[in-house]
């Protein structure tokens, strides 16, 4: 995976995103970091982070629909996990309002907002651009078990 970074790599992911649902209105600001797995000038995945030392919110994890059900979302999540323990994240959060399923598969569990850290909490994904309906998770990563 490579950094998101150039404008017409926003351009294709804002895109992507819309086309799913997602919001993109803050895929530039500072502490969003996005990751693309690109082929030529497609871009294949999408995921971010943002990172408040050792926790961090998984943000928007899209794959082009013609990808879908081959493994790409999967290996997109094992490629973000790997960024996020490369930057000393050990618990991982997400809100979802169509992936619960998917996110449980690979040890992500349901928690309610108050268990939610605060500096997760004051994110404007978590405060104003997913609804308060949407299923909040959460996944402990880079520990030994």
């Amino acid at each position: 995976m490579e950094r998101l970074e150039t404008d017409e790599a926003f351009e294709a992911a804002t895109s992507l995103l819309l086309s799913f649902g997602l919001p993109a209105d803050d895929l530039r600001d500072e502490q969003v970091k996005l990751w693309c797995d690109c082929e030529g000038d497609q871009l294949n995945s999408l995921a971010g982070l943002e990172i408040y030392s050792d926790i961090a919110l998984l943000r928007s994890l899209a794959v082009r629909p013609d990808l879908q059900g081959a493994g790409e979302a999967s290996s997109c999540l094992r490629k973000i996990e790997t960024e996020a323990e490369g930057h000393g994240v050990r618990e991982l959060y997400l809100m979802t309002n169509s992936a619960e399923t998917f996110f449980a598969k690979r040890g992500f569990s349901v928690v309610t907002r108050d268990e939610v850290p605060d500096a997760i909490r004051a994110t404007s994904q978590f405060s104003s651009l997913c609804p308060d309906s949407a299923t909040v998770m959460r996944k402990s990563i880079g520990v030994d078990t």
